[in-house]
């Protein structure tokens, strides 16, 4: 799976232009299993190796009044384990719905600037949880290929549930240590604010049918 992957927090919208969220992107390989009760509904296991990717470019404001451009993001992997119902028609075509469980392992934050002070790498999984929760949607098709063999290809989307806490894009921290700067901040942030993992994917797989 190639997936479009994002953090909402409304609090990343404070600095406007000097702290901007772009888009990013993970990828997640695994094993499917399926078992159908009839030819239409089946229920799903499907755990998976994943990444996550947040991007984030902005400007800070040096003593002088000018300016130095970064751009940072941090590299989550983890592991999902989505269990979904599965309701297929007679073309091919299905629709699932079902629930995930997410587990980071890692968070590898690293920014690039001409400025040494905004270049840093470091790891960042303990301002984040371990863990989040999503209900997931998705639709695509079973294309026949050969004697129980299939081509799979469709669409997944997720929503998290619970907050993940997590951090901004913010290199260089306002007191000079180096950055991110939590969303726990309350000198910075309301931290009542949640945050939420987001992603959306395009998966594509081979099945293999076994009647029993």
């Amino acid at each position: 799976m190639i997936k479009s992957t994002w953090n909402f927090n409304k609090n990343y919208s404070k600095w406007g232009e000097n702290s901007k969220v772009q888009p990013g992107f993970g990828s997640s390989y695994g094993v499917a299993v399926f078992w159908y009760s009839n030819n239409t509904i089946g229920i799903g296991f499907n755990p998976s190796f994943t990444t996550y990717n947040l991007k984030w470019t902005g400007l800070d404001t040096l003593v002088g009044g000018s300016q130095v451009s970064y751009e940072s993001g941090v590299k989550f992997t983890g592991l999902d384990i989505p269990i979904y119902a599965k309701y297929m028609l007679e073309s091919g075509a299905y629709f699932e719905l079902g629930f995930q469980y997410g587990m980071l392992f890692s968070a590898e934050f690293k920014s690039n600037s001409a400025k040494s002070a905004y270049t840093t790498e470091k790891n960042t999984i303990g301002l984040w949880n371990k863990a989040y929760y999503a209900p997931i949607v998705g639709f695509g098709f079973d294309m026949y290929l050969a004697e129980n063999l299939f081509l799979n290809g469709g669409v997944r989307i997720a929503y998290g549930i619970n907050s993940m806490r997590g951090h901004d894009g913010i290199p260089l921290r306002p007191d000079g240590q180096i950055g991110p700067n939590s969303l726990l901040d309350g000198s910075l942030y309301d931290s009542k604010k949640g945050s939420h993992f987001f992603w959306g994917g395009v998966n594509i797989g081979i099945l293999y049918r076994i009647d029993i």
